[in-house]
């Protein structure tokens, strides 16, 4: 008898994938078509307007768009054009940064202070990255060359790279025939994002392919897109977009603001029961479980470092009753670990507000979904309203 493999990672509640189901190279590349070949909406209207319009940095996007269209764009060594090859598009990335970005840079923090919170009011915080080699990137399931990314500045410049630090994803080819390619190998560089990342609410991305690009936003719930841009006749939004991946907030980026980390310690900030104040208290930082895919709704588990609770993270479905709802309901039950105290921390609704999927195209990318999340026959409007919470549950274990 094959004994049975255990891990420390957890997949849907109602997996139907046989176990180690990516374990081989050929599965692993086509497991992300299967999870989202239902959930993925190209050219979605209102796309820009919800992302990149209307915020209180769109001001310097159109200063750095001006700044490029009249000085020469990135000048004679640095043409863009749409026939560049992989080196000439990563010196492109980085001669637009050098010569437009950096001079809006902020000053870095004094790393000996320890921060109350967030710095919302910098202006340039990251720096496009790239790889040449799959090992570079640490901290993923698989290795994985990326062909630009986006991290913050104060990242040390070096030959490694984490996927922990990475903002916004992007790949590029001169070959238009290859723009599916090149958004599959998105899909699969965005699993490791959250496979680092794992509370991370969405991931900016973007396939610039020969004369054009398309912008994408993946979460949850699944992946959605801008239409298709001619970035040769008009290099203003392709300038913005760039720009705008360096100088959002947190929030905007879709970054976890839940634990805070600082000096290779995590903290969360949680109550003991519904009426006592919120204090931070120390994690372990690595997950006692945690989820391997997109659109998981598998678990994501911390002990805390005294070994009294555990610290339950959960995405669930969007449907009228939580998990939350049901620990609630099981709290006086005998035997059943106890709930001390839980919150809804975010929803997916609130980063896809104001977009018009009615408009997008449903792109079925060929692969049957066996990667389906909920009850088979839930209504599909939940899985677009997906909730992540957070419970304090004891006795650990």
């Amino acid at each position: 008898m094959t004994q049975e493999k255990r891990s420390t990672t957890t997949l849907f509640r109602n997996v139907v994938e046989q176990p180690d189901y990516d374990s081989t190279r050929e599965a692993h590349q086509e497991s992300p078509r299967a999870e989202l070949t239902h959930d993925t909406y190209k050219a979605v209207d209102k796309f820009w307007e919800v992302n990149f319009e209307n915020k209180s940095w769109y001001g310097l996007t159109t200063y750095i768009w001006e700044r490029y269209r009249d000085m020469g764009q990135c000048g004679n060594d640095h043409v863009f054009s749409d026939n560049m090859g992989d080196q000439a598009m990563i010196d492109w990335f980085k001669a637009f940064h050098r010569i437009y970005l950096e001079p809006c840079r902020v000053q870095p923090t004094n790393p000996n202070k320890l921060p109350t919170f967030r710095n919302h009011n910098e202006f340039m915080r990251g720096k496009f990255t790239s790889t040449s080699t799959a090992i570079q990137m640490d901290g993923s399931r698989r290795n994985r060359q990326v062909d630009v990314f986006v991290e913050h500045y104060d990242n040390p410049v070096g030959w490694g790279h984490h996927w922990r630090d990475v903002w916004v994803v992007g790949e590029f080819t001169k070959a238009a025939a290859k723009k599916e390619f090149k958004f599959h190998q998105l899909m699969l560089c965005v699993r490791e994002v959250f496979y680092a990342q794992p509370l991370r609410r969405f991931v900016h991305g973007f396939v610039l392919h020969k004369r054009h690009v398309v912008f994408w936003i993946i979460d949850r719930s699944g992946a959605y897109s801008s239409s298709e841009i001619n970035v040769i006749n008009d290099q203003e939004i392709l300038s913005r977009v760039l720009t705008a991946y360096t100088i959002m907030s947190d929030e905007e980026l879709g970054l976890d603001t839940t634990i805070f980390r600082y000096n290779e310690r995590s903290f969360v900030q949680i109550r003991f029961d519904d009426l006592a104040p919120e204090r931070w208290v120390e994690i372990n930082p690595e997950p006692v479980t945690r989820p391997e895919t997109v659109l998981s709704r598998g678990n994501l588990c911390y002990q805390t470092m005294d070994m009294k609770y555990l610290i339950k993270f959960s995405w669930g479905s969007g449907a009228e009753q939580s998990e939350i709802d049901f620990l609630n309901a099981a709290r006086a039950v005998i035997g059943v670990a106890d709930l001390e105290w839980a919150e809804r921390i975010y929803q997916v609704e609130s980063h896809r507000e104001g977009l018009d999927f009615s408009t997008g195209t449903r792109w079925d990318m060929g692969v049957k979904n066996w990667l389906s999340i909920g009850p088979e026959g839930a209504p599909e409007e939940y899985f677009k309203k997906r909730k992540l919470t957070l419970a304090v549950i004891s006795p650990y274990g």
